[in-house]
């Protein structure tokens, strides 16, 4: 166990130099199967810089601030101590067969004293007993971390709730990665700068044993000067990563650090000088090294699969990234042109078709593009980005999402979003299982995954407004259904078609007056005009609902079908309620697969006709 800290990087001259290299020496004699070199680090040395053989590099090191010892770092090293094997730890990844039994390397010790001896039962039985109690904290939580996917994106929804910031206990192997902050002399690489911590982000996301804030609630927090402390609480991490990129032609300085939010204090920091060319590994070593100061195990397979070595595709890429933020038509149509051009430079860059995926199916649902040529874009989109790396998760999510949403295939979604789980497809996967359950009227089922996903992202509208629409309107929970629309509005107080399901679960907890107020709120574009007519109705004043009405027939008729239907619905009109629904199902409305159990189509419920047309949906009796 060489001990590392700021007295060895000071001494250039000293016996526990030959002790290294000896130890090093060693290993070239031993079987990888068993652990010999357990660097620990006492300070904030960094690996990087630190004065050490280079083998020391090749394996995980620990840090224990101050030399303070934890019941899982006892743990760890009594199980190297054991007689018997370990099975593949951190410690012995790495090449020059770096482990041996550390029994058989250790120093002869004197002969113990009787009384030595006498002590030796206790002292065991003092040790198992902490490293019982490790040991079942590690079980336990690996219990838990053992239904995760890949991406590392869940938590136990037991235990982390979603409707809203410091109410829940905050994991200790929490992390955020906050955006980058560009220092380049013209402030015009932000882009870049967005895309090192997103890809940081994603990378630390594929260890096991840490959960990672997904990128929507990090990137909340962009151009904010915050109290680390309650930024903290709010995400639901203990570790903040904060970092900055400086860009001069070719070259690039990106400095990086891990700051704990209890406390405010700096666990590590390092900065990287290197051309462009090397940005990934410099993405590497960031989240190897930020894995290592947490005492966590990463892979073998660990690191970046860009998959280009064109830096030119790969600036464009992240420029469409950039672009795809807005969650405008421009910035849709902007993002899909350079995703485009990334794929021309480089035909193989399977990230570029899969974000083209996205793209397209974003211009879909927010209709920027009709729905029929939108979704088969993005599935032919999504299909390239899986032949050209078939391990992308996310690709699945995409393919189930559409299946779900636009072809109301609900057997086919459900083998895309197994594929994504399985394959670790992060949030994406575990937004497009809750839409499934939801669809399928899987009310617990479909709020475990949602909180799931907002343990991961608290800070995601969208997540709110789907557990409020998909789940808790559907199965009559209107209170839970309001707070999470609202929780939503907090976030995003423009987030379209928030309030129009807002005003729903007012109206429904006959609170009228409130509920007109929210619908006229919202725009024409989601729901204000339908809402409105529904709640001038429910408040006896026909004549007025009639006006309102009228108008939404005439702004939403290609676009919203289904809401116009839904206004009927409620009025008791269904002839015309049913005609605009088959209206709806022949535009392909983003809005039919959540139909079945929808409040405001009660009336219709029991009536033939809308059997036959749930049936013709393929949605669940």
């Amino acid at each position: 166990i060489p001990v590392i800290s700021r007295t060895t990087q000071g001494r250039v001259e000293g016996y526990f130099r030959r002790e290294w290299r000896l130890a090093v020496d060693r290993t070239h004699d031993m079987s990888d199967r068993i652990a010999f070199l357990v660097p620990v680090v006492i300070d904030g040395t960094g690996d990087a810089e630190a004065d050490v053989p280079e083998p020391f590099r090749a394996v995980q090191w620990t840090r224990l601030p101050a030399g303070e010892t934890t019941p899982a770092f006892v743990a760890r090293t009594l199980q190297l101590l054991s007689p018997e094997p370990p099975h593949a730890p951190a410690e012995v990844r790495s090449p020059p067969a770096a482990v041996a039994r550390h029994t058989e390397a250790a120093p002869r010790q004197p002969a113990a004293s009787p009384a030595a001896s006498r002590q030796t039962p206790r002292v065991l039985l003092l040790i198992a007993a902490v490293v019982v109690i490790g040991l079942g904290y590690l079980a336990v939580d690996g219990f838990i971390l053992s239904k995760r996917p890949a991406a590392n994106t869940e938590t136990s929804a037991a235990t982390v709730q979603s409707s809203g910031p410091g109410q829940s206990a905050v994991p200790e192997k929490s992390i955020a990665v906050l955006p980058f902050v560009d220092l380049s002399e013209k402030q015009d690489q932000q882009y870049f700068t967005d895309g090192m911590a997103a890809a940081v982000l994603d990378l630390l996301a594929k260890i096991p044993g840490l959960r990672v804030i997904g990128h929507t609630s990090s990137f909340q927090h962009k151009e904010k000067s915050r109290d680390l402390k309650a930024l903290g609480a709010e995400l639901g991490a203990t570790y903040v990563v904060q970092g900055s990129m400086r860009r001069v032609g070719n070259q690039i300085r990106v400095t990086a650090q891990l700051i704990d939010t209890r406390d405010g204090s700096q666990r590590w920091s390092s900065t990287y000088n290197r051309n462009t060319s090397d940005v990934f590994a410099v993405q590497d070593a960031i989240a190897a090294n930020l894995a290592r100061t947490l005492q966590l195990t990463v892979g073998s397979d660990f690191g970046t699969r860009a998959s280009t070595r064109n830096a030119a595709a790969y600036d464009v890429y992240l420029r469409g990234l950039q672009a795809l933020d807005k969650w405008s038509k421009e910035g849709n149509e902007t993002a899909a042109g350079f995703f485009k051009q990334a794929l021309s430079l480089d035909p193989k860059f399977a990230p570029a078709a899969l974000a083209l995926a996205k793209a397209y199916r974003m211009a879909g649902v927010l209709e920027f593009v009709p729905a029929n040529i939108a979704f088969d874009q993005a599935r032919k989109a999504a299909d390239v980005a899986l032949r050209l790396d078939p391990s992308l998760g996310e690709a699945h999510a995409v393919l189930g999402e559409i299946a779900l949403t636009y072809d109301w295939d609900a057997a086919l979604a459900a083998g895309e979003i197994k594929q994504a789980m399985k394959l670790g497809g992060g949030i994406e996967a575990l937004q497009a299982a809750a839409r499934l359950a939801a669809a399928q009227n899987q009310w617990a089922q479909a709020t475990e995954l949602f909180q799931t996903a907002l343990a991961a992202d608290p800070l995601d509208a969208n997540l709110h407004v789907l557990l409020g629409w998909g789940v808790d309107m559907r199965s009559r929970r209107y209170a839970e259904a309001e707070v999470a629309f609202r929780r939503a509005l907090e976030i995003s107080p423009d987030y379209g078609s928030a309030r129009w399901t807002l005003g729903q679960a007012l109206l429904y907890q006959n609170r009228r007056e409130e509920a007109l107020d929210v619908m006229q709120h919202e725009s024409p574009d989601s729901g204000q005009l339908e809402g409105t007519a529904i709640v001038y109705y429910a408040m006896g004043k026909k004549a007025e609902s009639d006006a309102w009405l009228k108008r939404a027939v005439e702004h939403d008729a290609e676009l919203y079908p289904s809401a116009i239907a839904k206004a009927y619905a409620f009025r008791g009109e269904l002839d015309q309620a049913m005609k605009w629904l088959e209206k709806a199902y022949l535009v392909k409305d983003g809005d039919l697969y959540y139909i079945k159990h929808e409040p405001l189509m009660k009336n219709l419920e029991g009536d033939s006709r809308y059997t036959a047309f749930l049936r013709k949906m393929n949605l669940p009796e």
